[in-house]
């Protein structure tokens, strides 16, 4: 994307269902393959074992995380973008690194509130 981007325009573009599917793929053949159900591997659950299932799963976290992303672009009026935009934008519209910033303070802003919580217990 360009600087000033629109209104509708997503923060990062998806070639369908595709993603997905790989990683729901990558997330249970390597999960069933050291859960003992196919093959007896000796051991129930090791972090060993572990990291290649994690890593899709983190790739589904991320097209969740794109996928709000996105929906959210759409469905914010524009008088919040107005008001979530510096005043010396010359563009109507945010762009996308705007949004993909602003998700990601209020992502951060979550975790350090939950980490405090923790903390302060």
């Amino acid at each position: 994307m360009g600087s000033g981007g629109s209104r509708n325009a997503p923060i990062a573009k998806s070639s369908g269902a595709a993603p997905w599917v790989v990683a729901w793929a990558w997330v249970l053949c390597t999960y069933l393959l050291s859960s003992n159900l196919l093959v007896y591997v000796g051991f129930v659950v090791a972090d060993r074992a572990l990291y290649l299932p994690s890593f899709g799963f983190c790739v589904l976290l991320a097209q969740a995380i794109t996928a709000t992303a996105n929906a959210a672009v759409k469905a914010w009026p524009q008088w919040a973008w107005a008001a979530a935009t510096p005043a010396a934008t010359k563009h109507t519209g945010p762009s996308s690194q705007a949004a993909a910033l602003t998700l990601a303070a209020v992502v951060v802003a979550a975790y350090v509130a939950k980490q405090q919580a923790q903390t302060d217990r």
